[in-house]
């Protein structure tokens, strides 16, 4: 994994060259955040609902609509995949289940090489990875669904029709994610040079890092940048339903 953090490096320091005079030294952890699963009762007070991450105005970073328009496509036959129908009981219908597992930076899409970029522009993205998390008065389940939100960062078109990158929001996240690095690093948790796994400093517990994570996330996500939902159910053959 270690081999795989270089070329994410790579591409990154690439990109983000363009725009900083001494790039941030991000590692893997520090553009994919992997959240601590929920064990117990007593772990969802850390846990992250989706409904507890808020946009700069106040407003739910996944709006009503939008999560009515996921259940609607559940509802009909756009969510089958031959005899198999990836559908949702009860407990999954209130947006409060849905827990952030995990959430990426991604610096270009749909990729940071040259040849990429000429074709397709830049496209910055964060995508939240959301899992159904039900609980009754003694235990948790985590289930095996999940729900990719993907909001990009583009100020238009080009004559082209390629993306144009939000630079000025941007260079903001790059240095709020070299920010987050810095506290878990100064509580003495390196996030450098680690495999894929729970971000380290979430896993120790650093004092502030939660919050700081929930402060980022409102502060750059808003429903009005959601350009793609996601969903996959765990149930052969294991379908996934793209929606756009």
């Amino acid at each position: 994994m270690r081999v795989a953090s270089g070329i994410v490096l790579s591409l990154f320091g690439l990109w983000t060259g363009s725009i900083f005079a001494n790039p941030p030294h991000l590692d893997l952890c520090d553009v994919s955040w992997l959240l601590p699963a929920p064990q117990a009762l007593a772990d969802l007070d850390d846990a992250i609902s989706i409904v507890d991450v808020k946009s700069a105005s106040g407003a739910s970073v996944w709006s009503d609509e939008q999560f009515a328009d996921l259940l609607a496509v559940v509802n009909n036959k756009a969510a089958a995949v031959g005899d198999t129908h990836v559908g949702f009981p009860q407990d999954f219908r209130s947006k409060a289940v849905w827990h952030i597992a995990a959430f990426r930076f991604d610096p270009s899409a749909p990729g940071c090489a040259q040849a990429v970029r000429d074709a397709f522009g830049s496209a910055p993205q964060i995508r939240l990875i959301l899992q159904p998390v039900t609980s009754d008065d003694r235990s948790i389940e985590v289930h095996d669904f999940t729900v990719h939100l993907v909001f990009s960062f583009v100020t238009g078109l080009d004559a082209k029709h390629r993306f144009v990158a939000d630079l000025a929001a941007t260079r903001r996240m790059i240095q709020e994610l070299d920010a987050l690095k810095a506290l878990s690093l100064n509580a003495g948790v390196d996030s450098s040079g680690k495999p894929l796994g729970v971000h380290p400093g979430l896993a120790a517990k650093v004092q502030g890092l939660r919050a700081n994570v929930i402060e980022f996330l409102g502060g750059n996500l808003d429903s009005r940048r959601l350009s793609a939902m996601a969903l996959m159910g765990i149930q052969t053959p294991e379908p996934w339903i793209l929606l756009r």
